[in-house]
């Protein structure tokens, strides 16, 4: 099972495809930053985001994608940004039959690292550790679109040990 994963943002998107590769480890296939500029109309931006999600999903095949869910910090303008970023792929998966988790930061924190106040360095170092990559990984983006990824898994397991799958 291929899946899509993706670290919203208006300027830069993160997305990696990743399956399993043993019982613990996960294999990235692909993964890269979608980068938008400032300059370009928002509505514009956000098509070349969810063009290039879907895109992706079709190429590989991934049926299912995972996303890191809105939250917000002291830049409300950031978020609001993140969740017209997330409507938008959201609405092209659901019209062309790709099922979206989204999971909070706390979240994935906790699958990746056992902690859900995790900083970025433990978050990369943990994902290094779970994941076999055909490249290196160049930016925190990728590493974060595939911690979700992996958190996509880690819920699925428990979810069939629970037999809800």
């Amino acid at each position: 099972m291929r899946i899509l994963s993706i670290d919203p943002g208006l300027a830069n998107t993160g997305w990696s495809i990743v399956q399993p590769f043993s019982a613990d480890k996960y294999e990235v296939v692909d993964s890269g930053t979608i980068v938008t500029a400032k300059n370009l109309d928002i509505t514009e931006r956000l098509m070349r985001i969810s063009d290039a999600l879907l895109d992706t999903a079709i190429k590989y095949e991934a049926a299912h994608a995972a996303a890191e869910d809105i939250f917000f910090t002291n830049n409300i303008t950031s978020g609001i940004s993140v969740a017209k970023v997330i409507g938008s792929f959201s609405y092209a998966f659901s019209k062309n039959g790709i099922s979206l988790n989204l999971f909070t930061p706390t979240e994935i924190k906790l699958c990746v690292t056992g902690g859900g106040k995790s900083d970025k360095k433990a978050m990369k170092l943990m994902v290094m550790r779970q994941v076999v990559s055909p490249k290196e990984l160049k930016t925190d983006h990728e590493i974060d679109s595939i911690a979700c990824a992996i958190t996509f898994f880690v819920m699925l397991k428990k979810e069939m040990l629970l037999g809800r799958a």
